[in-house]
C-alpha cells in the first residue's frame, strides 16, 4: 500500500474501471466498468478473469461486497443494485430514489469485517499519521508536503510531550506523541500515587501533574511490605511442607505394602490412623499460625 511492488492485474478490455473490491473469503477481485457496463472478477493475480453480469445504462461507478452479494452504484441510477456473486442475477433490493441524485460513493459497514493485515490496527503501526500495510510489514506516511523524519515513524510538525519525569521513567515503547497513552515505572523507593497511564495532549503536555506521579515509600508502608513478604514466604513454605508431608505419607503407605498369595497387606490400621491424625494436627497448626501473622500485620498497618 505504500506504492511499491506494482503488479498489473488487468490491462485489456477496460475503459472506465471505476470501482473495485476484494472478497476476502474467496480471494476474488471484483470490479465495475462504467463504459462497458460490466461487473467482472478474477483471481488476485489476474487469472481466471470472467464477466459476472452486464447492467446496461447505469454507468457503474462503485462496488462493495458483503456475504453472498455484491452491491453496485451507478451515476444513471439513483439507488443501489444488489447482485448474487455466484449466479450474477440481480436481487430486488432498492427502488429508484430520485432525491439521491448521482451516487459517487458507497461503503458497507459490518461487524464481521476483518482487516487482512493487523499491523496497522495496533497503535496505528506506531506511525504518527498514516500506516500503509506492505507484504513485508508496513510503511509510515505523511500528508502532502510533509516529510517523514529519520525514525521513519513520525511526520514533521508532530507535537511531543516531555521525556523526563520526576521519580519515574516512561515505558520503553512510549513515543510521547500527541494522543499517545504511555505507562510509567516509579523509581526505587517510590510507589505510584495517582494514575497508571499518562496521555500526551495536543499542547505537548501530559494530562496530569507528573511531579505527583510517584510518592516516597513511608516507613509504615515499607514495614507492611516486609511483613507481607515474610508472610508470603512462610505461607509458601508451610504449604510446600504440607504437600511434601502428604506425599511422604502416601508413599510410605504404598511402599510398605507387600504381596502375599496375590493379596496386598496394608500397614496396621492403628498406625494409619495415627499418621492421619498427625497430618490433620499439622494442618490446623499451620492455619492458626497464618491467622496470628495476618492479624499482627493488620494491627501494625492500621495502628
Amino acid at each position: 500500500m505504500d506504492g511499491t511492488n506494482t503488479t498489473y492485474i488487468a490491462k485489456k478490455d477496460l475503459t472506465w474501471p471505476n470501482g473495485l473490491a476484494i472478497d476476502f473469503t474467496t480471494n476474488i477481485l471484483y470490479w465495475v466498468d462504467g463504459s462497458t457496463h460490466r461487473v467482472e472478477f478474477s483471481n488476485l493475480d489476474g487469472g481466471n478473469r470472467q464477466v459476472l453480469t452486464i447492467i446496461p445504462g447505469e454507468h457503474l461507478h462503485n462496488i462493495g461486497i458483503h456475504g453472498q452479494y455484491i452491491y453496485c452504484s451507478g451515476w444513471s441510477r439513483p439507488g443501489i443494485t444488489k447482485i448474487d456473486k455466484t449466479t450474477g442475477s440481480t436481487v430486488p433490493f432498492m427502488s429508484h430514489h430520485p432525491e439521491l441524485g448521482r451516487l459517487d460513493g458507497m461503503d458497507i459497514y459490518a461487524d464481521d469485517t476483518v482487516d487482512v493485515s493487523q499491523i496497522c490496527s495496533m497503535s496505528n503501526g506506531r506511525c504518527s499519521t498514516f500506516c500503509f500495510p506492505t507484504p513485508s510489514g508496513r510503511t509510515c506516511g505523511c500528508q502532502d508536503n510533509v516529510s517523514l523524519q529519520a525514525d521513519q515513524l513520525t511526520c514533521q510538525g508532530v507535537i511531543f510531550c516531555p521525556s523526563s519525569l520526576e521519580n519515574a521513567v516512561l515505558s520503553p515503547d512510549c513515543l510521547r506523541r500527541s494522543g499517545d497513552s504511555c505507562s510509567y515505572f516509579c523509581a526505587q523507593g517510590y510507589v505510584s500515587s495517582t494514575i497508571d497511564e499518562l496521555l500526551c495532549t495536543s499542547k505537548g503536555v501530559w494530562n496530569t501533574d507528573t511531579t505527583t506521579l510517584c510518592s516516597k515509600i513511608t516507613p509504615k508502608q515499607n514495614k507492611a511490605a516486609n511483613e507481607e513478604n515474610k508472610t508470603s514466604v512462610y505461607v509458601g513454605g508451610a504449604v510446600g511442607g504440607h504437600l511434601v508431608l502428604i506425599i511422604v505419607v502416601v508413599a510410605i503407605i504404598f511402599l510398605l505394602k507387600r504381596r502375599n498369595s496375590g493379596r496386598y497387606l496394608l500397614l496396621p490400621l492403628n498406625l494409619v490412623k495415627c499418621m492421619i491424625f498427625a497430618l490433620i494436627f499439622k494442618i490446623v497448626l499451620i492455619f492458626c499460625n497464618i491467622c496470628v501473622i495476618f492479624w499482627y500485620i493488620m494491627f501494625n498497618f492500621v495502628c
